[in-house]
């Protein structure tokens, strides 16, 4: 496995790892941004807001650096 390839997966691991305990999490990758969210988070939160039609959701990126 390539260096690249393992920093991905671990990354992608920690990821998952986070969200399993914060129930969201947000990181930027090199073409755009993954949001991930638990489905019961996400269905809590609709369901507080019944009435709006709009919602924006700001959520607190880790950010990832690379070793030395």
């Amino acid at each position: 496995m390539s260096d690249d390839k393992k920093a991905y997966d671990d990354s992608a691991a920690y990821l998952m790892e986070l969200m399993k305990h914060q129930e969201v999490v947000c990181s930027t990758v090199k073409d755009g941004h993954i949001l991930m969210f638990k489905r019961a988070w996400l269905a809590d939160l609709l369901a507080q807001h019944p009435d709006n039609k709009e919602m924006c959701i700001f959520v607190k990126r880790p950010d990832f650096a690379k070793g030395n």
